[in-house]
């Protein structure tokens, strides 16, 4: 017994672990490791155990029977979890075949079909799937996010099937940008649904009038058998499933008329029979019966009885003016006769569902033919009125006609649009372009069913061919699908062994899946099982390398989910206490920025876990943007404020102060906000135009000033041109160019004002002229004073020459030396009388009339010594230490006489006047001390000339 238990296999261990472990050392897919498997997931005695067992088998059916037997519910749970995952195909691999086989068997737990209809590998299983599956919410979010666009419209078409309109609704909405297809057939089968409810609730609403009718019916004193059976045609000719407890009310109402019709036959047959009237009594008896037949314009065969009765009584005794009377009664009785043969035929019609809404044109062809057949039966053409049957069967033939003719054009329209689709899908064909063949092959198909009759057969041959067109498209596209399988398969085998980080990794597996169900998966190809198989294969191993990524990535979404949470807790927080009139716009909207830029941070995070926090979430960033749309709305108000103020500043006369509003309009622009970014784009377009507006009108007028001012500095150029012209005349006086140049400025100043820099410019250029004509009227003056002077010296020299002679002695011819004098230049002015005097007082001396004393040359020579001292004080050069006393007495002098006189003469003036008295002054000893004075004397003058002149 001890070798038994050494030998015995370690799945048989009396230990649970020691089992567990020995299920992952047997072999994958072997016969004889599945039987052991199913033997412990059926009999062992510990539930992990037979959740490891089950975890590793392939048989659906014994899955399934665990999932439903097992009396542990964790491993019931397993059992249905692996049961699902092979049935999808997400796991270890089991038949296609088999695997869809399974999932049509009956008695599939409905959580199954909502596992495969998501998870499904192949389309076709999830297709299989969606046909079974009863779950709306399902189906809605396989119709607006499976990849595969047949199974969205499977899903569609399925939720068409369960008369679901609120979800076919949302589909129709959510799917409208992302599958136009699906988007349109959700609408199709959602205005098909709404008219199945409206038909069905418009079929209730009749039998329900017809069972009141008839209940009324059944209450009046006498029962009219036509009426009883216009209800039941009437009944008969509503189309659609009846509603039990309208059925039982329909029978209960019925047999009540039928019972008291015949007892009121019981009471007719009881009753004798009238008398003959008499001769006198038929014309109230004629009266009075045409006067019930205008009030009952609807014939009965009781009342046709008694009609043809009434003429049998009165034809043989009625007067011959009653003859009209009895020609009536006769017609109405072939008219009555006719309506009564035809009057449930006319109901038919009536009722018939091709009276109803949109009808085919077969329908209304049939009806318009019926309507005329029946109503040419009739010909009620009596001064009685009509029954309404009749009335309202003229009018639906009216109306009938009407329709006919414009479903007729509405059929030519259909045409012409399919004739160009049709077009539009043989080019298609030929460019082989299969995506938009489908799509207006669909469009044609659906075109096709809107005809009817020839049309719609000989369009309909047409389009069979065009679509055995595209099949053949897909044949060849499914036949060129095989190589990019192998492809796939080649690129998920080198992942195995790829040299990558596990995040680049995994992100190339999942892009090859998704190629992968791009393509179809294993239903484009018989050989896209075996394809599947190696590239599922392939695909696991490269997955196992990324283990440990997906547990740090199942962490990081479990993280982001909880900062999520966070999130929302903190701005449940803040919509919650917030003072919303105080928080500003800026405030609110980097806040909603902010949160969504967080929100959106926070990836990646689980789907499922994470919906109801993401709802949540919206919920509070649309009561977020609630508030930010109440102030988007006031600062919108405010701008449209603005935008009125500023159109009113065009009516402004004043343009330089409307612009000037204008611009404290625009800052109050900018303070005034932010409202929607449609409405701010308007508004500030709007604004922004008005003050242009205002701004041009501004620079309008200011540039008619510029105008002015332009022609203004023009004039003022001009005369600066003629001022500085001036001075290019020479041959003028300068007084007279001075005199000029007053009347150019005066001209100057009458065109102000002007701008500071050319007016600035004007007067320098004005100022640059007056300094040259002063400075041509210096240069002048001291041409003639230099002239003046010169001859001055030449007399004053002539006399110093007499002078000399007079003091030497000599013989002096005066006659030769007044020849001299008055050859001599003019001297201008006091200078000319003094120079006279020398010159008179040297001839005197010279000719021996009186000789010139010593006490006069000494007087003389002091004279001139103060003339040299104040010479030098006035260039301001030294003199002789010696003569400092002298100087400072003569300074002293000088200054009281300047005084005296006012202080009138300048500095030149002073120089002018001593060298004047210079000039006129008499002789000095014939010294060296005299000699030294006069030289001194020049030196001064020269010095004093540079110095003041």
């Amino acid at each position: 017994m001890i070798l038994a238990r050494l030998f015995r296999p370690k799945w048989q261990h009396p230990k649970a672990h020691v089992r567990r472990q020995a299920l992952a050392c047997l072999p994958e897919r072997d016969a004889e490791s599945q039987g052991i498997l199913r033997r412990l997931a059926a009999d062992d005695s510990d539930a992990e155990v037979r959740k490891a067992a089950i975890k590793r088998i392939d048989d659906l059916a014994f899955l399934r029977a665990r999932a439903e037997q097992d009396d542990n519910a964790g491993v019931r749970e397993v059992a249905l979890a692996r049961y699902r995952q092979l049935l999808a195909g997400g796991a270890e691999t089991a038949d296609f075949t088999a695997r869809l086989a399974e999932l049509e068997s009956d008695g599939l737990d409905d959580s199954v079909l909502v596992y495969v209809a998501r998870r499904g590998r192949e389309p076709e299983l999830r297709l299989a799937a969606l046909e079974r599956l009863q779950t709306v919410a399902v189906l809605e979010e396989i119709a607006l996010h499976d990849q595969m666009p047949k199974v969205r419209l499977a899903a569609v078409q399925r939720l068409a099937v369960l008369k679901s309109p609120e979800a076919l609704e949302r589909v129709m909405r959510l799917s409208r940008e992302q599958d136009r297809r699906v988007a349109r057939v959700a609408r199709d089968s959602l205005a098909r649904l709404q008219e199945e409810q409206a038909a069905a609730e418009e079929a209730r609403r009749e039998r329900e009038q017809i069972c009141a009718a008839l209940e009324a019916l059944a209450a009046a004193e006498t029962v009219h058998e036509a009426e009883q059976l216009r209800l039941q045609n009437r009944w008969n000719a509503v189309a659609g499933p009846i509603e039990p407890e309208l059925l039982q009310r329909y029978q209960a109402a019925l047999a009540a008329c039928l019972e008291r019709a015949a007892q009121a036959a019981v009471v007719a047959a009881e009753e004798p029979q009238p008398a003959e009237p008499a001769p006198g009594a038929a014309d109230d008896d004629l009266d009075a019966l045409l006067e019930e037949l205008h009030r009952q314009p609807t014939p009965t065969a009781e009342l046709l009885a008694r009609v043809r009765a009434e003429l049998e009584r009165h034809e043989a005794v009625a007067a011959a003016e009653r003859r009209p009377q009895l020609v009536l009664l006769r017609d109405y009785t072939v008219a009555a006769a006719a309506y009564l043969q035809h009057a449930t035929e006319l109901e038919a019609l009536i009722g018939s569902p091709s009276a109803g809404t949109e009808p085919s044109l077969q329908e209304l062809e049939r009806l318009a033919g019926r309507l005329q057949s029946v109503l040419a039966a009739v010909p009620w053409r009596l001064a009685l009125p009509p029954p309404a049957i009749l009335q309202e069967a003229r009018a639906l033939a009216e109306k009938t006609a009407a329709e006919l003719e414009r479903v007729k054009a509405l059929q030519r329209q259909v045409e012409r649009e399919l004739e160009q689709t049709l077009a539009a899908l043989s080019a298609s064909l030929d460019g082989g372009h299969l995506r938009e063949s489908q799509r207006l092959l669909a469009r044609a198909q659906r075109l096709l069913e809107r005809l009817s009759g020839g049309a719609h057969r000989r369009f309909e041959r047409r389009l069979k061919r065009a679509a055995a067109r595209v099949r053949e498209l897909q044949d060849w596209r499914r036949f060129a699908t095989v190589p990019k399988l192998q492809s796939l398969c080649e690129q998920m085998e080198a992942l195995v062994e790829a040299d990558l980080p596990a995040p680049e990794l995994a992100v190339r597996i999942q892009r090859l899946r998704e190629e992968w169900r791009a393509t179809g998966g294993s239903a484009v190809a018989p050989e896209g099982q075996r394809l599947w198989e190696r590239f599922r294969a392939a695909g696991e191993q490269a997955s196992a390398r990324c283990r440990d990524y997906f547990a740090e990535q199942a962490q990081l979404r479990q993280r982001n989910l909880e900062l999520r949470r966070q999130i929302v807790e903190q701005l449940d927080q803040f919509v919650a206490q917030a003072d919303w009139p105080r928080l500003e716009l800026d405030g609110l909207e980097a806040i909603r920025s902010r949160a969504r830029a967080e929100w959106q941070a926070a990836v990646p995070v689980d789907r499922r876990a994470g919906r109801e926090l993401e709802s949540r979430f919206e919920a509070l960033m649309e009561a977020l943007t609630e508030q930010i749309r109440a102030k988007q709305q006031q600062s919108r108000e405010r701008k449209e404020a603005i935008v009125e103020r500023a159109r009113q500043l065009l009516e402004l006369e004043d343009a330089r102060a409307a612009a000037e509003q204008a611009k404290a309009l625009q800052a109050e622009w900018q303070a005034a906000g932010r409202a929607q970014p449609s409405v701010e784009r308007r508004l500030w377009r709007e604004f922004r135009r008005l003050c242009d507006q205002v701004f041009a009108r501004r620079d309008a007028a200011r540039s008619q000033v510029q105008q002015e001012v332009a022609t203004r500095l023009q004039a003022a150029e001009a005369l600066c041109a003629q001022a500085e012209a001036l001075l290019r005349e020479a041959m003028v006086e300068p007084e007279e160019l001075t005199e000029r140049l007053a009347a150019l400025r005066q001209e100057l100043e009458a065109l102000r004002p002007l701008p500071r820099a050319p007016a600035g410019q004007f007067n320098r250029r004005l100022r640059a002229v007056e300094r040259a004509l002063t400075e041509r009227q210096r240069r002048a003056r001291l041409d003639r004073e230099r002239q003046a002077m010169a001859a001055a010296y030449a007399r004053a020299a002539l006399c110093a020459e007499l002078e000399q002679a007079a003091l030497a002695g000599g013989a002096v011819a005066p006659e030769d030396w007044q020849q001299r004098w008055q050859a001599q230049a003019e001297v201008s002015g006091e200078l000319q009388a003094r120079l006279e005097s020398r010159w008179r007082r040297a001839l005197a001396a010279a000719s021996g009339e009186r000789a010139f004393s010593d006490d006069e040359l000494a007087a003389n020579l002091d004279a001139r010594w103060d003339l040299c001292l104040w010479m030098e004080i006035l260039a301001g050069v030294e003199s002789p230490p010696a003569e400092q006393e002298r100087r400072l007495s003569v300074q002293v002098q000088r200054l009281a006489n300047g005084l005296a006189m006012g202080g009138q003469l300048t500095p030149a003036d002073q120089v002018r006047a001593i060298e004047a008295e210079w000039r006129a002054a008499g002789p000095m000893p014939p010294t060296e001390q005299a000699a030294a004075l006069a030289a001194r004397f020049e030196a001064a003058h020269a010095a004093a000339r540079e110095r003041h002149f």
